[in-house]
């Protein structure tokens, strides 16, 4: 007479809390795996072949009366388009506070309003700076179109991301390995307005 092994499912006996910590672990490790794997290729697409990039770059000139002395511009040299994020401009008055302002907007030579910028195309905005603001810089971030290893791998990936810890899930999503998009930010160098170098310190009127 043959003998039949009862399974703890044939027995409706429910999984161990120990085997699902088990199977969870085993997810999360390969995750890791496969992310640790994508740096690696990453890392050695980047220092095999570094492809073109947009450019930032800052004009200064004579302020004019509405109070812009500088213009920013970026230039897409890459083959796609790039998407264009909301622009920082930072303020810092002769006390040392630092303002943000992110009203500025890009535009195109003929003052067109851009979100995103096609290939050889460039972008310019000239924020207005009022006499108070002693310095002024300007931050701008957008995203751009990963190279095609990056983008294939990224569709295949997406639901391992939500077991990486926050740190390492944004740091693999700026590379282009969720959504096939580059993140990149750009700091611009704090500035002297030339407008409140030549009216001086403020001094409170007295009445």
């Amino acid at each position: 007479m043959s003998r039949k092994l009862l399974l703890p499912a044939t027995l409706g006996i429910a999984a161990s809390p120990s085997y699902a910590m088990k199977h969870r672990r085993r997810i999360v490790l390969g995750a890791v795996a496969v992310i640790s794997l994508l740096i690696v290729v990453w890392l050695a697409l980047t220092a095999a072949k570094a492809g073109p990039t947009p450019t930032f770059g800052i004009a200064t000139h004579p302020a004019t009366s509405g109070g812009t002395f500088f213009t920013a511009f970026l230039t897409n040299l890459t083959g796609s388009y790039i998407d264009l994020a909301p622009i920082l401009v930072q303020t810092e008055d002769e006390h040392g506070a630092i303002l943000n302002n992110m009203g500025e907007t890009w535009t195109d030579k003929d003052r067109n309003t851009l979100f995103s910028l096609l290939p050889q195309g460039v972008a310019f905005f000239s924020p207005h700076v009022s006499p108070t603001d002693k310095n002024v810089r300007v931050v701008v971030e957008y995203y751009c179109q990963a190279a095609g290893l990056q983008r294939r791998i990224s569709r295949r990936i997406g639901p391992i991301f939500r077991y990486l810890p926050q740190t390492l899930r944004q740091w693999v999503s700026d590379r282009g390995f969720v959504d096939g998009r580059l993140f990149r930010r750009v700091e611009g160098p704090w500035m002297l307005n030339p407008v409140h170098a030549a009216s001086g310190p403020l001094t409170p009127s007295s009445d």
